[in-house]
C-alpha cells in the first residue's frame, strides 16, 4: 500500500538519499523515493499498519540524521471555487450583442448614411474594446 509521509527538518539532499536506500533496503518495503523540494516521503509498503510503519521509517531517519520528524501528510483542502456575480458577465455579454448589432446594422444595411459611417464603426470598437485598450496603455506605460 502507498503512502505519504513528510520528513520535516530533513534538508540534506545526501541525509535524504541515504534515508531513501536504507529505506529500499528494508524486506517490508517494496518503493521509497523521497523529494527533498517538498519534503514528502512516497513509499510503497506492506505493513498495513499506518504507525507502525511511521515509527519504521523515524527509526531509520534517527539513525542517520537527528531532528528529523516523521508525520503523515495530509493534502490541504481544496479551495472552494468562489461564486462570480452573473450581472458583471451579462453587462458585458449586453455590450457585446449591442455592438454586433451595431457592426451589422452600419456594414450590411443602408440605414445608416455614408458620412456617419466610420464614425459609428469608431465608437463602437471604442465601446466594445475599451478594457483592451486601456491594459495595452497601462502595460505601455511599465514597459
Amino acid at each position: 500500500m502507498e503512502r505519504i509521509f513528510k520528513l520535516q527538518n530533513l534538508n540534506c539532499a545526501n541525509c535524504a538519499s541515504v534515508i531513501e536506500a536504507k529505506l529500499n533496503q528494508l524486506e517490508s518495503v517494496s518503493a521509497a523515493t523521497f523529494t527533498l523540494g517538498t519534503q514528502q516521503l512516497r513509499i510503497t509498503s506492506s505493513i498495513e499498519d499506518t504507525d507502525m510503519l511511521r515509527d519504521q521509517i523515524q527509526a531509520v531517519c534517527d539513525a542517520t540524521e537527528d531532528g528529523v520528524v516523521v508525520v503523515p501528510f495530509v493534502r490541504a483542502p481544496k479551495k472552494a471555487q468562489q461564486v462570480e456575480d452573473d450581472h458583471e458577465h451579462n453587462s458585458s455579454l449586453a455590450g457585446i450583442i449591442i455592438g454586433a448589432i451595431v457592426i451589422v446594422v452600419a456594414e450590411f444595411t443602408n440605414w445608416v448614411p455614408e458620412q456617419y459611417l466610420t464614425p459609428l464603426l469608431i465608437v463602437t470598437f471604442v465601446i466594445l474594446g475599451w478594457r483592451i485598450a486601456w491594459a495595452a496603455v497601462k502595460n505601455g506605460m511599465k514597459g
